[in-house]
């Protein structure tokens, strides 16, 4: 069955915790605007300002507006489900054939391209037919599960699939090679990108190279969000984009046990119950994602199977992590690494962080026998452990 996120509970927490609506706190009230339109999910922009001033609402529509556009070119670029999208169109066409895209959709190619090179390919949107294979991308829901493709198994009663023919994991395994998507040209010429990596053909049946984006896409739009809301003056308060990846101002007030001032308190949930808290980490004016095996997953003959990936193996990643939350500037780049951080081993994915992620706020969630344990490179003073 699916499941709902870990983060989904940090912004439940986040909140409850400062008054969301137009409730005064000291001089300041808060204001929110909430979108479903963009990424198949919802989005929200919170801030605190003084409202009794001259044109401070104006502002704030102004500023949502902004940012809703934002948001909607974003998703006309990098979605693949809008026929229009560059990224549909890309994953159209076959082996040495091109398509022109846009400067928006060369950005988020290129820092894919470096966060698939940092971590070693363990972030890789290649993996798109293997997503779909094991039945998690939009077109597989509980209202309206489109099949089409040979290799589809209806849903069975507790939500799982059967398990898919291995020549098809073999063919998308090999398929799944993010270097093969060749990116030229300059804002100057204009963008092209070119699929590099030969068809492999089925029963009859071709396939190709797929790739998708949204691993990315939604931390680098609460990145420019962010970017909008502080262009605009603001100073208090954040955004939340697929309720996996959050960027935070200030806060107007301190949470209590921060060891700061103006720190929000972020709560991530027990992977195991998620009625429970598990952790609480603090921090301001930072970007947050979390990722987690049991974010969307289902169980079959007693194993779970996730929505993430191994590129290696072509199957759902079984680490002992659980959950993943990193903390840094960028929130696209934080998408990328805690993606990649779920389809490591314990011990990799501790010496991964050890070893390049000194400059990031990194929390691993680990089942560690019956019991859950925490990994963290954070001070003793930024968390707390329930």
């Amino acid at each position: 069955m699916k499941k709902i996120s870990a983060i989904l509970f940090c912004i439940i927490f986040i909140m409850m915790g400062c008054n969301i609506g137009n409730k005064s706190t000291g001089e300041l009230t808060s204001r929110r605007k909430i979108s479903y339109d963009h990424f198949g999910t919802v989005s929200s922009v919170i801030v605190f300002d003084d409202f009794s001033a001259p044109k401070a609402i104006e502002r704030f529509e102004s500023t949502w507006q902004e940012i809703n556009n934002m948001l909607e070119e974003l998703d006309k670029a990098a979605s693949v489900s809008i026929p229009e999208s560059d990224i549909y169109r890309f994953n159209m066409i076959r082996y040495e054939e091109s398509i022109e895209i846009s400067p928006l959709t060369a950005e988020l190619i290129k820092i894919s391209k470096e966060m698939y090179e940092f971590t070693n390919g363990k972030y890789n949107p290649a993996v798109y037919n293997l997503v779909d294979l094991w039945g998690f991308t939009p077109r597989f829901n509980y209202v309206n599960q489109v099949n089409g493709m040979p290799y589809d198994r209806n849903r069975n009663d507790n939500g799982s699939f059967n398990l898919p023919d291995n020549k098809y994991i073999e063919a998308f395994r090999e398929l799944s090679d993010f270097a093969g998507v060749i990116l030229s040209g300059n804002d100057s010429s204009g963008y092209i990108l070119t699929k590099n990596i030969n068809d492999i053909e089925i029963d009859g049946v071709l396939y190709s190279l797929k790739i998708d984006l949204g691993g990315i896409a939604k931390g680098y739009a609460a990145d420019k969000a962010i970017e909008i809301l502080k262009m605009n003056g603001y100073e208090y308060g954040f955004v939340n984009v697929g309720l996996s990846s959050l960027q935070l101002l200030k806060r107007n007030v301190s949470n209590k046990g921060a060891p700061d001032d103006n720190m929000w308190g972020i709560t991530v949930s027990n992977p195991n119950n998620k009625t429970e808290k598990y952790l609480t980490i603090f921090d301001k004016n930072t970007g947050i994602s979390t990722s987690g095996t049991y974010d969307l997953s289902y169980f079959l003959d007693g194993r779970e199977y996730s929505h993430i990936i191994n590129p290696y193996t072509g199957e759902p990643t079984t680490s002992s992590i659980l959950a993943v939350s990193i903390l840094g500037n960028k929130s696209s780049e934080a998408d990328a690494i805690s993606t990649a951080l779920c389809t490591m081993a314990e011990e990799e994915a501790i010496d991964f962080m050890n070893t390049y992620l000194d400059h990031y706020k990194v929390a691993l969630i680990i089942m560690d026998g019956k019991d859950l344990k925490l990994v963290t490179n954070m001070k003793e003073e930024d968390y707390i452990v329930h």
